[in-house]
């Protein structure tokens, strides 16, 4: 390398951020580093970092034909008030990806829920081994425990939330800069369907704590599998929530680390437990039979019946109401615009329409040259205007009268049944008017006389109060005052208690008083000396810890205990018993102190106060420049054509993120706006101009850094100065826009892998 060269470059050396950064200890790091470097480097310096040599490439500035890759984030609000927007969402996307036709894209949909109906949210669990300066992820969720440990490993079980899979996963959302148009609808009308659809989509059974900002941070964030930015990416982030945003940087972007340390070695004893038979005199016991006399108790059961009569009257009864009907019309107007004949513009056509409304009785609130009332007017408008071979014209619909007809005669009366014999009220009288019919005031009345009331032949039934087993029977069998009262309240409604009907049926049912005989054996704690044959056997327990009285009375027995006596003494026996021993510990035995659990931040940036701020400062480092934000959101608590309804919210969060893009350049549209294309432009127009100066570096690989960039222009190297390029990656963006000129070459050097 020349000397003049030598000198070129080392007058306009500029140092490169070192951004390549690891989220979380133990998942992987960016695929290519692009730490700090000089543009342009002196040959003691490329030696140095170099020893081998460094390869240098260049870029025609014109063509530029590598193109980064788009990726486009919808993140969309999933909760119950959200329906016509996601409509309203799905067909402006369309619009996104026809204006990025010739350039790489893929779109990754998400919601605005963390934890619930697609959810953004997924639990990630692993465990860490450290092994002095050397950390190791373990497969599986578990660290392992016991004699797995190794000494001198520290073992850290982690948990943390994660990104789950986005609703569009895969290549059939990614297209190339190659792709048919055929192609393009088909993806147009497929991810419309994920967004909204009868079938499916991102539906409206989500949290009604939307945290839009924490599905944002987690793109950026992630780097498992379900990762979608690379450094160097493009990256169009598009939020669209009729709410503000609940995301908290704590609950979002953290996790909880527990930790074991194994690294000195267990001394302590060992003990283990073995079972042996026990020779001690306190462990003997003795078996002794015990034969017991068993006589069955007799029972008694009584039935307390009442009979009950139904009432002479049944609850029908007649009414009249007078009925009219009547119908509703509403006449609109609305404009046709008409296409030029042989160039010459031609006047709108004014035409006109009606709507029959039935019985909605909408007349009295609707203004003249009001807008139409119903999108059926609107859409019959629209069709007419098609059919006339012109266009309809935006917003020219206009109520021009609204009349009401009612029938010339009144139908004849009616008569519906009463619920009970008495007047019916006005509800009731509406209640039953039919879906055609129209209740005239003051029409309904009931008739006095009771031959309306149907008279019916009483029946009288036999019905059962109570049966139950008592103690004793009783001397008579009539019923007590409590069970006649009983009875008057048990007849029910239509009917009426039978005077002297309570009595009392009563059947007693004695088992055979016979003695069955019981031969029990048991081991007792007692001596052979302290339990005589033929003994009474008094209180011992002698059947699973029961004592006579409470086994008599588990089995129904009217005389266990003076039935009692021992009959034989077994032999002496001996229990087993549980010993502790102490043992030899094996060398090397790993000493596992546990320590608390710790919440560990998952931004390892670090510095943040928000969730926004988080996001914004992973985004930067990432992508640099390249990354746009807009959000539909309510942006105007005071516009009138907008209205904040119940469970909504000014978006002012969304509102902040979307200024706060690279160069202020971020998009707010109105959730109320009837087309979000709009704001896909603006959009779309961001993601060419960026394009425009990004340059992609050729063959990069993993670890593979750039650590030089200039231009030749004529044959002579020109410096870049540190304020008019980005280095992410892969990629170089040119920020100055007047920096090349037709004709200039961007000339890199890369210090490969291992170098």
């Amino acid at each position: 390398m020349s000397q003049g060269r030598r000198q070129v470059r080392k007058s306009v050396a500029f140092t490169l951020p070192l951004i390549l950064v690891c989220l979380l200890a133990y998942q992987n790091c960016s695929n290519v580093k692009f730490g700090a470097s000089a543009a342009l480097r002196t040959e003691e310096e490329q030696r140095r970092m170099c020893p081998n040599g460094c390869i240098e490439g260049q870029i025609e500035s014109l063509e530029n034909t590598d193109k980064p890759e788009v990726k486009v984030i919808l993140v969309t609000d999933n909760s119950f008030s959200m329906s016509q927007s996601q409509e309203k969402l799905a067909v402006g996307v369309g619009s996104l990806i026809d204006r990025l036709k010739g350039f790489t894209a893929s779109y990754h949909l998400f919601t605005t829920t963390q934890e619930g109906d697609k959810a953004v949210s997924v639990k990630r669990t692993g465990c860490e081994v450290q092994r002095g300066s050397v950390t190791e992820l373990l497969t599986g969720s578990a660290c392992p425990t016991g004699s797995a440990r190794t000494l001198g490993s520290i073992y850290s079980f982690i948990e943390s939330w994660s990104l789950a899979p986005s609703l569009s996963t895969g290549a059939d959302f990614r297209m190339t800069e190659q792709a048919s148009e055929a192609e393009f609808a088909d993806l147009k009308h497929r991810l419309a369907s994920a967004i909204s659809s009868p079938n499916g989509g991102v539906g409206t059974s989500g949290s009604d704590r939307e945290q839009g900002i924490c599905t944002l941070a987690r793109s950026v964030y992630e780097e498992g599998a379900n990762r979608i930015l690379n450094p160097g990416d493009v990256a169009v982030f598009t939020v669209i929530s009729d709410e503000e945003d609940f995301s908290d940087l704590s609950s979002c972007l953290s996790g909880t680390r527990t930790s074991t340390d194994c690294t000195a070695e267990d001394t302590s004893p060992v003990t283990q437990t073995i079972t042996q038979v026990c020779t001690r005199p306190e462990c003997a016991s003795i078996s002794v039979a015990y034969d017991v006399d068993l006589a069955e108790r007799s029972a008694i059961k009584e039935t307390v019946t009442y009979s009950r009569l139904q009432n002479p009257y049944s609850s029908r009864k007649i009414y009249y109401r007078t009925v009219a009907e009547f119908s509703e019309s509403l006449g609109f107007e609305y404009e046709v615009a008409r296409p030029p004949v042989d160039g010459v513009p031609q006047p709108n056509l004014l035409q006109s329409g009606t709507a029959t409304l039935g019985r909605l009785s909408v007349c009295s609130g609707v203004a003249a040259n009001a807008p139409c009332a119903t999108t059926a007017q609107v859409d019959a408008a629209i069709a007419r205007a098609k059919a006339l071979g012109g266009t309809y014209k935006a917003n020219s619909c206009r109520v021009v009268s609204c009349t009401q007809t009612r029938a010339a005669a009144a139908p004849a009366p009616k008569t519906v049944n009463a619920a009970s014999c008495s007047a019916l009220s006005l509800v009731q009288c509406e209640a039953a008017l039919g879906s055609v019919a129209y209740y005239e005031a003051g029409s309904c009345s009931a008739p006095t006389d009771s031959a309306n009331c149907q008279n019916v032949v009483p029946t009288a039934e036999v019905r059962t109060l109570s049966s139950r087993e008592v103690a004793s029977a009783r001397a008579s069998l009539v019923c007590t005052s409590a069970e006649i009262s009983s009875a008057q309240s048990a007849v029910g409604s239509g009917y009426t208690y039978v005077a002297n009907s309570c009595q009392v049926t009563s059947s007693t049912v004695t088992y055979p008083a016979t003695t069955k005989s019981y031969q029990i054996t048991h081991l007792s704690t007692e001596t052979a000396d302290q339990v005589n044959a033929n003994s009474y056997c008094g209180s011992r327990l002698y059947k699973d810890n029961e004592t006579l009285s409470a086994y008599a009375s588990r089995t129904n027995n009217s005389r266990p205990v003076s039935a009692c006596r021992i009959k034989t003494i077994g032999t002496v026996q001996r229990s087993m018993e549980t010993v502790t021993q102490v043992v030899d510990r094996p060398n090397g035995t790993p000493l596992c102190v546990s320590k608390p659990k710790v919440a560990s931040s998952f931004p390892k940036e670090g510095g943040v106060a928000n969730i926004s701020a988080a996001f914004k400062q992973r985004a930067d480092v990432l992508l640099g420049s390249n990354y746009f934000v807009s959000a539909i959101v309510h942006k105007n608590a005071s516009d009138p054509n907008c209205p904040i309804l119940a469970g909504q919210s000014l978006g002012s969060k969304y509102i902040a993120l979307a200024n706060a893009s690279p160069g202020n350049q971020g998009v707010i549209a109105s959730i109320c706006d009837s087309d979000y294309g709009v704001a896909f432009e603006d959009v779309s127009q961001w993601v060419v101009k960026s394009l425009a100066n990004t340059y992609v570096v050729p063959n990069l690989k993993q670890d593979d850094e750039i650590l030089s960039v200039w231009i030749v222009r004529n044959g002579v190297e020109v410096s870049i100065a540190p304020t008019d390029i980005e280095i992410k990656g892969n990629t170089l963006k040119i920020l100055s826009a007047d920096l090349l000129q037709p004709g200039d070459k961007i000339h890199y050097q890369v210090r490969l892998a291992g170098n």
